[in-house]
């Protein structure tokens, strides 16, 4: 059993991570804790390369109003996901291997635009919030608490998902006697409340 979790939300930039949940983590460590530190954001932005986040799309893609020209776009695109998931996977081995600096500046390029092209086409077939290699937002207001208390309640399909599945694969097996969720942006505030609602409520039938 783990004395406590730290658990850094989406969304911020996987391309800049955070630094204030490793280091408040090494403190605690020197003094005796045994804690555990969560990235979910950088899991949720590889968890949207998935089987299962592609196919819930295709699902909402087919319920979808749209035009048959977007939907054959779009589905196009989901087809190409390991395509555009190799984009920052070469990215990520290129500064492994230390290549040049040239080549680095490259990669790092098309990784982003890889990434944003990926992503504004999940925001448009969820609908329910738009995101991107540097933002995320909703269709409610990010400090309006009876939008964001509503959406708890019936939150985006593709999120809930996400949420169930990340606390169960990284959360329960801490087995952590508290969870802290870190907030250091608007971006960030229904995820976190989201995180912490359905750790709450779905403690005893994820954990």
């Amino acid at each position: 059993m783990t004395d406590l979790a730290l658990l850094f939300p989406p969304q911020w930039s996987p391309f800049q991570p955070a630094l204030s949940l490793p280091s408040l983590a090494s403190w605690l460590r020197r003094d005796g804790f045994s804690v555990k530190a969560l990235d979910a954001n950088v899991e949720f932005y590889h968890w949207l390369y998935s089987d299962t986040a592609i196919s819930s799309c295709r699902k909402l893609l087919l319920g979808s109003v749209i035009s048959a020209h977007d939907k054959s776009a779009f589905s196009a695109v989901l087809d190409a996901a390991p395509h555009f998931k190799a984009d920052i996977e070469r990215l990520q081995t290129l500064a492994i291997f230390m290549a040049s600096d040239e080549d680095i500046i490259k990669a790092h390029f098309i990784a982003i635009h890889s990434m944003d092209l990926y992503l504004r086409i999940i925001s448009e077939i969820v609908q329910d919030f738009k995101i991107s290699p540097f933002h995320f937002e909703t269709t409610c207001d990010a400090y309006d608490s009876a939008a964001l208390e509503r959406m708890i309640d019936k939150p985006p399909p593709l999120l809930s998902l996400f949420v169930d599945e990340y606390l169960e694969r990284y959360v329960c097996p801490q087995e952590p006697r508290s969870l802290g969720i870190s907030c250091i942006g608007q971006e960030q505030l229904f995820l976190r409340f989201f995180l912490g609602d359905r750790r709450r409520n779905c403690s005893t039938s994820l954990c």
